[in-house]
């Protein structure tokens, strides 16, 4: 399997060293989580449904960036313990022409963790991966390839999970 390709929006050594393996991490953020928690993720549901899409996903996803644009979107935090404080800020983008076949399933997580369908038998794998320093915590932006379809999953690391790691 190819390595991705990241994109650091800062230099590297700026990033706090507990939370690299975080950021970097290949396979599937649920499952570090659970590790790190003893315990299922909680899946806090924000939103979920038809989304215009920002400049910046156009341009990650490749499409044109001349039109509106709109994709199925779901926002999430998720928690390590049901009753802390959200870890992570999560926003999913899975283009219409993505949710095909099984991906169907992906327009209907609720509180399932997304990690839990794109990582089992066949997993996802990254295409490339941005990291930039947001005004609410680290971020790391993913595009994905499941199942021969493009998805972007961004999750920002809030305060709270620095205190957890």
């Amino acid at each position: 399997m190819p390595k991705p390709l990241i994109i650091f929006s800062t230099h590297r050594k700026n990033i706090p060293p507990s939370l690299l393996p975080y950021l970097m991490a290949t396979g599937s953020l649920t499952a570090k989580f659970e590790k790190l928690s003893g315990q299922k993720l909680v899946v806090k549901p924000i939103s979920e449904g038809r989304q215009t899409l920002t400049l910046a996903e156009k341009k990650q996803l490749n499409l044109p960036l001349n039109r509106p644009q709109s994709a199925w979107v779901r926002e999430v935090y998720l928690k390590g313990w049901a009753t802390g404080e959200a870890w992570v800020l999560a926003r999913s983008v899975f283009p219409f022409a993505s949710l095909a076949g099984n991906a169907k399933q992906l327009a209907n997580l609720g509180a399932t963790p997304i990690g839990y369908v794109m990582f089992g038998r066949n997993g996802a794998t990254i295409v490339k991966r941005w990291i930039q320093k947001t005004q609410h915590g680290w971020q790391r932006t993913s595009l994905y390839d499941w199942q021969g379809r493009k998805l972007l999953i961004s999750e920002t690391f809030l305060p709270e999970f620095l205190t957890q790691i």
